[in-house]
C-alpha cells in the first residue's frame, strides 16, 4: 500500500501500529476525530524510516495530543518532503488555516 487516508474515530496510538502492516507507505493523510489521544509507540514503523515523503493532518485543533503525535511524526519520519496541516478554527469552520510545509 501506497497510500493510506484514516478518517473518522481512531485514536493516535493505533496510527503506528497500523502503519507496521504498510512498510511500502509513501502518504499518510489523517482526519483527525475530535475524541483523539495520544500514546507514544515503543518503536517506529518501517515505513516512516525510509518511505513515508507526505504526511497530510487535517483538522488539527493545537490540543497537547495533536501536539504530540506530530512530534512523533515529525521527530521519526526520516525521508519527508512535504507536510500539510489543516488547523481548524472553531470561530470561523467553514474558513480553515492551512499550513503546508516543503521540507528541502
Amino acid at each position: 500500500m501506497k497510500q493510506l487516508e484514516l478518517k473518522g474515530f481512531w485514536y493516535y496510538g493505533h496510527i503506528p501500529r497500523l502503519l507496521v502492516s504498510c512498510p511500502e507507505l509513501k502518504h499518510l493523510c489523517i482526519e483527525k476525530h475530535e475524541d483523539s489521544y495520544w500514546i507514544e509507540p515503543k518503536s517506529v514503523p518501517t515505513c516512516m524510516l525510509t518511505n513515508l515523503t507526505t504526511v497530510e493532518f487535517s483538522k488539527c485543533t493545537g490540543q497537547k495530543c495533536d501536539k504530540e503525535f506530530l512530534e512523533y511524526i515529525l521527530g521519526n519520519v526520516k525521508v519527508l518532503k512535504k507536510v500539510i496541516i489543516t488547523c481548524e478554527n472553531s470561530r470561523v469552520e467553514e474558513d480553515p488555516s492551512v499550513a503546508v510545509c516543503e521540507v528541502t
